[in-house]
């Protein structure tokens, strides 16, 4: 390890001495004045801190080595780093000349949003010179002072939504800093927001968000600062033209980005933190973004009634459809919102997955017939606008009806591609696995998940601590400590199963529990009813109870007319139904919380979440090479294109 950090050391030390060197050949050339400039135009810069004094400094000269630097670097000790109050706080402290005296309040202004857009974006984009072009104090209709106007161009996509939606802050954090008054929007301005986003979103691009006119209107009304920006386009708004305080006819599009793509879609990432220092930093009046948030969710909820049957109206999570709006041609539909048989949500990570990347199971993308592969990109239903995907196969893959009537889990990639031309429907797609972080990043809330082994193994784990281990290990084969230590590949029989659930008190292994949230408590009666009937000691259960099996994801076969269960599948059965109690009377109003009064088992909810989604930007999964790089030492796809599936991180 010391070799290798002495390595490190002598490597970084290497480059720092041979960029002074380029720089001081550089500064020479320079010198002799055969360029327009005879000095070198980028700053050396060892961390943001210095990058955002440099960077702002091409636009602003005068704040170079003024110690703006040195002051970030304190406001990261104070808060930390990335912090968005330390764009706040050095950006109005610019504005309140701490650092240089401007000519004027505008200009001070001006510098001060361009540092802080500078520190949200680490200072590697050209947002703070070419997105944010300039800040305007513009007089307010009723005479009682100015307001402040801020200008985008297009180059503030560079910045990303985030960051846009952050400059809005930023600016009016300085606004009140500075004394200057609230932007007073009038009727026909918010008009013409409206109808310019709808235009440039109809004849210019494609917004990745575009709100509805209750959204942007009611957004538009609470902000502090008028959204501004320079023509990008050389067509005309369709209305409300020639406004008195709005200084062209023609389409902005850098206020366009800023406005749907930054404020309205971001708004709930911005609330978590302003829920958190908000009052603090005396912006408490930003907390109108979740009002605009919960207005949001209605509209969308409105859009989206889930495609289920009685069970998830009892689910209080609400469907979005925004995802799926706009879809384009091509681009298949995997699952509507909220919708049975959807990606169900899984917490966690795999090796290949993080933020705003997901991972599926291998058999998943297979059985899409390959739209679904490792890079591409899938719009979702929550906790994000969009996710990239890699594989994990230690995840639920999906279950499936043949066209012979069986119906089967594909647990592997071999089986996918051994049964998917006999595939006549995909009953479930499969888990989705989504981390933590995503919901956290997103300001999502978290949504209830399925129970899975994962889960199971903390509740077995934390009912040791008051039983003996040694006393239960006796009463079973499967070896806890294996199953502790591996729960996703170490299976649990279901003798073991009730075994550990009767002696510890815990839930059922959710292998052997069924999707019973699926089905309404008649079909729940119509099974147990079939069960009555039939010959236990067979497997074998009536065609007619065949789309109530289908439901909850029970596997089976068809043969000369009956339903076939494999001995396991049907043992599992009769334990969920309660059959050693006798088929107790069915009574109340929801099948799982019946199956727990009856079964005198822990059944928890399987199901947890669908989440909806549907194709993205497939060319994400495009191979790249860097230039010069040998492609000999690239893994070789298979005949999709696509990498050999990975299992998940212990």
């Amino acid at each position: 390890m010391v070799v290798c950090s002495e390595r490190i050391t002598g490597y970084l030390k290497s480059l720092e001495d041979e960029t002074l060197k380029e720089y001081s050949i550089a500064e020479q050339a320079r010198s002799k004045g055969l360029d327009p400039e005879d000095k070198v135009d980028i700053p050396l810069a060892v961390d943001v801190a210095d990058r955002c004094e440099g960077l702002v400094g091409a636009s602003v000269p005068e704040i170079v080595g003024t110690g703006i630097s040195a002051r970030i670097r304190e406001l990261e000790k104070q808060y930390s780093s990335g912090d968005w109050r330390v764009a706040l706080i050095i950006g109005a402290e610019v504005a309140k000349n701490k650092f240089f005296t401007f000519t004027s309040l505008e200009k001070a202004m001006e510098a001060g949003v361009r540092v802080g857009l500078a520190y949200i974006t680490l200072g590697v984009t050209c947002a703070p010179l070419e997105g944010f072009i300039e800040l305007k104090l513009k007089k307010r209709m009723d005479g009682a002072g100015d307001y402040c106007s801020i200008f985008f161009a297009g180059p503030i996509r560079a910045a990303g939504g985030t960051a846009a939606a952050v400059t809005a802050l930023i600016a009016d954090y300085i606004r009140r800093e500075c004394g200057v008054k609230e932007y007073d929007v009038q009727p026909d301005e918010l008009n013409r927001y409206y109808a310019e986003c709808q235009d440039y979103d109809e004849k210019v691009s494609r917004l990745q968000y575009r709100p509805s006119e209750e959204e942007l209107k009611f957004m538009v009304q609470k902000l502090p600062i008028e959204l501004n920006g320079d023509p990008t386009s050389q067509l005309e708004v369709s209305n409300f033209k020639r406004l008195k305080r709005v200084e062209t006819d023609l389409i902005r599009g850098g206020m366009c980005l800023v406005l749907c793509e930054g404020l309205c879609s971001k708004a709930k990432k911005m609330i978590v933190k302003i829920q958190k220092w908000g009052e603090s930093m005396g912006l408490k009046y930003w907390m109108f973004l979740q009002d605009y948030v919960d207005l949001q969710k209605k509209i969308n909820a409105a859009l989206a009634k889930p495609k289920t049957d009685e069970p998830l109206s009892l689910v209080k999570v609400k469907p979005n459809a925004k995802f799926i709006e706009e879809i384009v041609a091509g681009r298949p539909v995997f699952s509507h919102p909220l919708s049975i048989g959807g990606f169900r949500l899984r917490y966690g990570r795999s090796r290949l997955s993080g933020l705003a990347s997901a991972s599926v199971h291998p058999a998943t993308m297979r059985i899409s017939d390959d739209f679904i592969a490792t890079g591409v990109q899938l719009k979702v239903e929550r906790p994000g606008k969009a996710c990239a995907i890699s594989p994990c196969d230690l995840i639920s893959g999906p279950l499936v009806k043949l066209k012979n009537g069986e119906v089967l889990w594909l647990e592997s990639e071999e089986d996918a591609l051994k049964y998917r031309k006999d595939i006549l429907e995909v009953l479930f797609i499969g888990d989705i696995l989504f981390c933590f972080g995503d919901f956290m990043e997103n300001g999502s809330m978290l949504v209830p998940p399925g129970y899975v082994e994962e889960w199971w193994r903390e509740d077995l784990n934390k009912a040791l601590t008051a039983k003996p281990l040694e006393e239960v290990q006796k009463k079973i084969s499967v070896n806890i400590g294996a199953v502790l230590k591996d729960p996703l590949r170490i299976k649990v029989s279901l003798s073991d199963a009730l075994i550990l659930s009767k002696e510890l008190n815990i839930p059922l292994y959710p292998k052997h529990v069924f999707f019973w949230k699926n089905i309404s408590v008649n079909e729940l009666k119509e099974l147990v009813e079939s069960l009555k009937k039939a010959d236990l000691s067979k497997q074998i259960l009536p065609l007619s109870v065949k789309p109530i099996l289908e439901k909850i994801y029970l596997p089976h076969k068809v043969v000369g007319g009956e339903l076939v269960l494999s001995k396991d599948v049907f043992d599992a059965l009769l334990v969920n139904l309660g059959f050693d109690n006798g088929f107790k009377e069915i009574i109340g109003d929801n099948a799982l919380d019946i199956l727990n009064k009856i079964s005198g088992l822990k059944l928890n909810d399987i199901s947890g979440t669908f989440v909806g989604s549907r194709m993205g930007r497939p060319e994400k999964a495009k191979l790249r090479h860097m230039t010069g790089s040998p492609q000999g030492l690239f893994p070789v796809g298979d005949e999709g294109g696509r990498l050999r599936s990975f299992n998940a991180a212990s």
